[in-house]
C-alpha cells in the first residue's frame, strides 16, 4: 500500500496549539503539507490567550524534515490567512479538544 502524502497541500489546523489539534498539526506536516496552525491559547473555559503552545507546535513542524512550511495565524493578532495562502487542500476544526 503506498503511503499517504500531502505534499504541495496546504492544511489549515485550528485549535493546533495542544491536544488532538496540535497531534493533526504535526501529522500533517510530517506528511509533507504546508501547515497553518491556528490557535488562539486560551484557557479551556474560553479566557486569556497565549500564543507560547502554537509557537511550539510552529517550531516543531519547522524543524520536522519533511515539512515544507508552517506559519501561525491567532484571530485578531496577525495577517489575514487569504493574504498569505492562495489556496487551503484541507481544513481541520480541532477546537476545545
Amino acid at each position: 500500500m503506498a503511503e499517504i502524502r500531502f505534499d504541495g497541500k496546504v492544511a489549515v489546523v485550528t485549535g493546533a496549539g495542544g491536544g488532538l489539534g496540535r497531534s493533526h498539526a504535526l501529522l500533517f506536516g510530517s506528511k509533507g503539507a504546508k501547515v497553518v496552525v491556528n490557535d488562539l491559547g486560551g484557557a479551556p473555559d474560553g479566557t486569556g490567550s497565549s500564543k507560547r503552545m502554537a509557537d511550539a507546535v510552529v517550531d516543531e513542524i519547522k524543524h520536522s524534515p519533511e515539512s515544507t512550511w508552517a506559519s501561525l495565524f491567532r484571530e485578531g493578532r496577525g495577517p489575514c490567512v487569504e493574504k498569505v495562502v492562495v489556496r487551503v487542500d484541507c481544513l481541520r476544526e480541532q477546537i476545545g479538544a
